[in-house]
């Protein structure tokens, strides 16, 4: 598998330890979903509850709703219609099972349920230019921004925000947002993911052990130390 494994071998060369010392993790995800943030945050404490391995994270891109109009909806409007009008009375409740976890997932007036095309093609973009360390960074930001924050990261000026936060101000990326680059990325996305394997997300592939849903921290945990035996 990707990366590779060093040989230490004893001073009497008669015995090999094999150690595992990179891996890469492949994570399919949507903005839109708040569970996605939350396996974020567990495969964070899982990574760095393992400091000796070299972990190489890489986003790529899901749409939860991939019939959502390119300018949004209104996000309270979106869950009254889907939920009833009682939803904001419910939704720190119903929210519970995320907050916990760490996150702040909130319902705010006015706010933007976003078609995420273009924060996937933001983060493409930073993985391209930047790397996956940046790339990984970024989902933090778009995360925060979509859910506790209430902005709309389906429009430009806040997505160029993002990217400065993680120290991306490249002089080209307003352009690149507002040219139609890379959108054949975004061509039946879904049904592709499908094709390889992927049939919601989040989406976790660490060296080829897969599975979906927000794990907690101890159970990436786990997954790490069965590669070490392997």
């Amino acid at each position: 598998f990707f990366g590779f494994h060093v040989l230490k071998r004893t001073a009497n060369m008669k015995r090999a330890v094999l150690l595992w010392t990179k891996a890469r993790i492949t994570v399919t995800s949507d903005f839109n979903c708040p569970w996605c943030w939350v396996g974020k945050r567990a495969l964070d404490k899982a990574i760095a509850a393992t400091p000796d391995v070299d972990f190489e994270v890489t986003w790529r891109p899901y749409f939860l709703d991939p019939y959502l109009p390119l300018e949004g909806k209104d996000k309270v409007k979106h869950y009254e219609a889907k939920y009833g009008r009682t939803i904001k009375d419910k939704w720190d409740r119903l929210m519970g099972r995320l907050n916990k976890h760490g996150v702040e997932v909130k319902l705010i007036e006015g706010s933007v349920l976003a078609h995420t095309r273009d924060a996937h093609r933001l983060s493409h973009y930073v993985r391209t230019a930047h790397g996956s360390a940046k790339q990984h960074e970024l989902q933090e930001v778009l995360f925060r921004m979509n859910h506790t924050e209430g902005r709309n990261i389906s429009a430009i000026p806040e997505l160029l925000q993002a990217a400065a936060e993680v120290g991306v101000q490249d002089t080209e990326l307003k352009e690149y947002l507002e040219s139609d680059r890379d959108l054949d990325l975004f061509v039946d996305l879904n049904e592709r993911s499908a094709a390889a394997g992927v049939d919601g997300v989040p989406h976790f592939d660490v060296e080829g052990d897969k599975v979906t849903g927000a794990l907690e921290p101890a159970e990436f945990e786990e997954m790490f130390k069965r590669l070490k035996k392997e």
